[in-house]
């Protein structure tokens, strides 16, 4: 095939060109010196968009990395814009399952568990909800021990012990990790609140949520869901 020369194309026909088709470098360069060579460069580019290099099986790792990364920061901008506190901050963050139980439900739901400088959450984006959270000031205290989820035996299940006598279980692949940072923020908290002329904290309720709180099994979970314009 011989090339065709177009004089009418200009600048952006051809970076339209090259976005669109791509252009591909093949060179072997060989550098002597009175008849000895010396060097050698062997030269294989690419040069197009990025929907024409993926499409061409380039690059995908990249674009899988970039849209789970994107993914990450649209579930913790969700959490952030509906359910955080005034003052609150995401201190970890992973996937994981709550232990629910009302009346004859009981079931893992999953979720994403939140561990922030307030408290300890499980979170549903679609559609929004917290399945369960958990103040500092309400926690007596947090251990691991071995369960069976979805008949997995010996799995690590976080035994969260409340102040009233109930008892919530998360699960979660970074589970031990999360009971580390949770242990941390409760400490903190409780070592500042001990500074405090009336020990207790100040607790604000969210500004664009509504709660509705009912008792199962003994405590009080706060089912949230977001306020919709009229």
């Amino acid at each position: 095939m011989e090339p065709e020369r177009c004089t009418n194309a200009g600048l952006v026909d051809l970076l339209d060109r090259v976005l669109t088709k791509g252009v591909v470098l093949n060179a072997d360069v060989i550098i002597s010196v009175a008849g000895v060579p010396l060097l050698g460069l062997s030269l294989r580019a690419v040069l197009a968009g990025m929907e024409t290099m993926i499409k061409y099986g380039m690059w995908r790792d990249w674009d899988t990395a970039q849209r789970a990364w994107v993914a990450e920061q649209q579930r913790l901008k969700s959490f952030t814009t509906n359910f955080m506190l005034k003052g609150e901050e995401v201190r970890m963050r992973a996937f994981g399952t709550y232990w629910y139980s009302r009346g004859i439900y009981q079931a893992w739901r999953p979720g994403d568990v939140c561990v922030t400088n307030r408290r300890i959450a499980v979170f549903r984006k679609d559609p929004p909800e917290i399945i369960f959270e958990a103040y500092y000031e309400d926690i007596e205290g947090f251990a691991l021990e071995k369960g069976e989820i979805v008949a997995k035996r010996d799995t690590d299940i976080l035994h969260i012990h409340l102040r009233n006598g109930a008892v919530a279980k998360i699960h979660s692949a970074e589970i031990q990790a999360l009971k580390d940072v949770a242990e941390r923020e409760m400490r903190s908290l409780r070592s500042h609140l001990n500074g405090r002329p009336d020990g207790d904290a100040e607790r604000r309720a969210p500004t664009n949520i509504l709660s509705n709180v009912s008792t199962t099994n003994g405590y009080a979970e706060r089912q949230m869901e977001c306020k919709m314009p009229r």
